[in-house]
């Protein structure tokens, strides 16, 4: 193994300004994850998505990837879902499981697995439908 060089400093400075504002962030988003999650998910953990703020868009496909070395996960629909809606299209490449599936609502459910992972692509159709101010669990 060759010799390492070694690189020495005494003088002292004080952190730039952007890495104590990202420090602030860090804390903030350390502080925020419990209060995201107990708003925002289900009791069973499912997490979920509004299109629009006030319900105002429609989703109209979501496409997600599915990886032999990631947990099992499900991206369901919500309100009045009735089954209807099976994936579209299936398609394998290298182990990994690509599935589409139309939506054609204004909110959706993704359920993770503990230590699981998703990357949505969600297909958008804006101001579809009248905007509300009732939540999405209601």
């Amino acid at each position: 193994m060759p010799q390492l060089i070694t690189i020495h400093s005494a003088k002292r400075t004080s952190a730039p300004a952007w890495a104590l504002l990202e420090r602030q962030l860090f804390q903030a988003m350390e502080e925020a994850g419990p209060l995201f999650l107990a708003k925002y998910t289900r009791e069973n953990g499912d997490l979920i998505l509004q299109a629009g703020y006030y319900g105002e868009h429609l989703f109209t496909t979501v496409q997600y990837e599915e990886s032999p070395r990631t947990p099992a996960r499900e991206v369901s629909l919500l309100a009045s879902y009735d089954g209807k809606y099976p994936p579209d299209q299936v398609e394998y490449s290298q182990g990994i499981k690509k599935v589409e599936t139309p939506v054609h609502r204004h909110l959706l459910a993704v359920h993770l697995q503990p230590g699981s992972e998703i990357r949505l692509h969600i297909g958008l159709q804006r101001h579809a439908r009248r905007p509300s101010y009732a939540l999405p669990w209601d």
